[in-house]
């Protein structure tokens, strides 16, 4: 996971220094926390930012994916 923590970092400062970010690594590391079931709200973001640069449908259902699987995690915490 290190070129997806590679490039989170480039995304978190590229607002700042303009740098370019290499979508398609996070968007390959999205799908690994997705399998591995280590999504964080920060995965949220950076879905959003993917399925708004690529636009492409199969980016949208990712970042749906992740937003209901964090939402049934938040309720299955809340429920404890």
């Amino acid at each position: 996971m290190s070129r997806y923590d590679e490039q989170l970092e480039t995304l978190l400062t590229a607002k700042a220094q303009g740098k370019g970010v290499n979508v398609r690594i996070l968007e390959a590391g999205l799908d690994t926390k997705i399998k591995e079931g280590t999504l964080e709200h920060q995965d949220l973001e950076v879905a959003a930012f993917v399925a708004r640069s690529l636009g492409s449908m199969s980016s949208r259902v990712k970042y749906s994916q992740i937003r209901r699987a964090l939402e049934s995690k938040s309720e299955e915490q809340a429920a404890e």
